[in-house]
């Protein structure tokens, strides 16, 4: 039997959340198991630094340049591929600010996390998780200077 503390927590968020320009909110990611990934018997501080400081420049960092998570198993070795939800993030974040956006400081993400007894490995119940928007819509009246723009995937239909 698995001991409660192998298990993932939850990952509440990914960047500078408190300063970020965009904010993505999503539906709960799939999981790659060979990515370096907090469980339950981690330290709160080290829970924290991997969400705050995710995407943070440090010698071993959690996602390198190339938006390629820290491998469980080689460390402190990246995975081959990079994660294409962060890709498609950042392109877009480049859109709506105007400038290349630096991934944890120009947007942040967070997600709708639906119950589930496990998290997947693969986003087949998420067909639309990749079709992002603005909100509020451009044509609205203009942000306050200060006021994150959000970007809603999937987890749209939690929002009216």
């Amino acid at each position: 039997m698995l001991h409660p503390d192998s298990f993932h927590v939850p990952e509440p968020w990914s960047g500078h959340i408190q300063n970020a320009a965009v904010l993505f909110v999503s539906s709960n990611p799939p999981i790659d198991p060979a990515e370096a990934y907090p469980v339950g018997d981690w330290e709160d501080h080290s829970r924290v630094d991997f969400s705050a400081d995710r995407f943070d420049r440090r010698a071993v960092p959690w996602v390198n340049r190339r938006l390629r998570p820290l491998s469980a198993t080689a460390s402190p070795a990246h995975r081959d591929k990079g994660t294409r939800f962060w890709f498609a993030a950042r392109a877009r974040a480049s859109e709506l600010l105007e400038r290349p956006a630096e991934p944890g400081a120009a947007f942040a993400l967070t997600e709708v996390v639906r119950p589930s007894p496990v998290r997947s490995a693969s986003t087949s119940g998420c067909p639309g998780a990749y079709r992002i928007r603005e909100w509020p819509p451009r044509s609205d009246r203009p942000r306050r200077s200060g006021t994150p723009r959000i970007a809603r995937s999937r987890a749209a239909w939690w929002f009216p």
